[in-house]
This record gives C-alpha cells, structure tokens and sequence, in this order.
C-alpha cells in the first residue's frame, strides 16, 4: 500500500508510473534521463537486489535512484542503499515534499 500514496502526485500522461520493478532491458534503450522511486522496506520486491541489478547493468548518467524510507532512523537501510550505488536516500515526506514541488513547477 506504500507506493499507491503517490499516484495522486504523478501525472499519468507526463510520467510513467509503475508498482513493480521495471524491465531493465527496456529502460536502456530509452534514450532519456529515468529517475526511480523505490521503497527501501517494499514488500513486493526486494529493494537491494533491484539496486544491485541496476548498477551492474545501467550507465550510471542516465538513471537516477531516490530511495525512501518509513522507518525512524533507518541507518541500516540507508547504508545498505549507498553501498550499492544509491545516491539519494530520504525520508516519506521528503519525497513527498519533492513530488509536491515537482508538481506545481510542471503544471
């Protein structure tokens, strides 16, 4: 239920939006800057291991990850996440706060 707290910040016909992991075959050949949002504690797939995929597998200059967590003072995800390539790692509300902000710049 964690991911579906976003569809009302994300335009559908601007954005594409996804509750699973996407296809990394079919995010290399799109010739696009991709910016993920992954839930670090998502119970329908396993975080890390996407991260770990992505950064074995992706040209680090065309995505860009924005972890998130839920947890109060998730040191352990949060290092876990950076020491696989993550750049990026907030809180719920921070992101929620950046897709607000993103929604009001675009509309």
């Amino acid at each position: 239920m964690e991911q579906y707290e976003f569809t009302s910040l994300l335009h559908d016909q601007e954005y594409g939006f996804s509750l699973t992991p996407p296809d990394i075959t079919e995010l290399k050949q799109k010739d696009i800057p991709i910016v993920l949002l992954v839930h670090l504690h998502s119970t329908t797939f396993d975080a890390c291991s996407l991260f770990r995929h992505l950064h074995e597998s992706m040209d680090a200059t065309s995505l860009h990850i924005i972890a998130y967590t839920d947890k109060q003072h998730d040191h352990e995800g949060i290092h876990r996440a950076k020491s696989l390539g993550v750049k990026y790692v907030c809180t719920k509300e921070q992101v929620k706060g950046l897709l607000v902000h993103i929604q009001k710049t675009v509309s």
